[in-house]
């Protein structure tokens, strides 16, 4: 299953909840399609960890290519970023802050995601 990380405020579901994207409708406990957001798609599904159907929902969902996402706030990424800066370039003049470090946490947070 995909990951993919995203600076965003989370849909308004469950913590606990699985939160799912895709380009086609996924199956979930809760289902939507949002006009105004895309991700891999516009369509999305969040799964409760009670839902009787969890498992075949989590299958149903990677099988239709439906990636799994996980929503971080602005100092999450920097402190990701800020880690690598600290570790490939201990010299380097950037802060901790430096907004340069929000988008390289995404980088390195979804490296993997192709």
């Amino acid at each position: 299953m995909k990951t993919f990380h995203v600076l965003a405020e989370r849909p308004d579901v469950p913590e606990d909840w699985m939160i799912f994207n895709a380009p086609r409708p996924m199956w979930g406990t809760q289902e939507w399609y949002d006009k105004n957001v895309y991700l891999h798609g516009r369509w999305f599904a969040a799964i409760s960890p009670m839902d009787p159907y969890k498992l075949d929902m989590l299958t149903r969902n990677e099988q239709d290519d439906g990636w799994l996402i996980v929503y971080h706030a602005e100092e999450q990424l920097q402190a990701v970023g800020w880690e690598w800066v600290e570790k490939n370039y201990p010299d380097s003049d950037l802060e901790p802050k430096d907004p340069w470090l929000t988008q390289k946490g995404l980088d390195i947070l979804n490296e993997n995601i192709v």
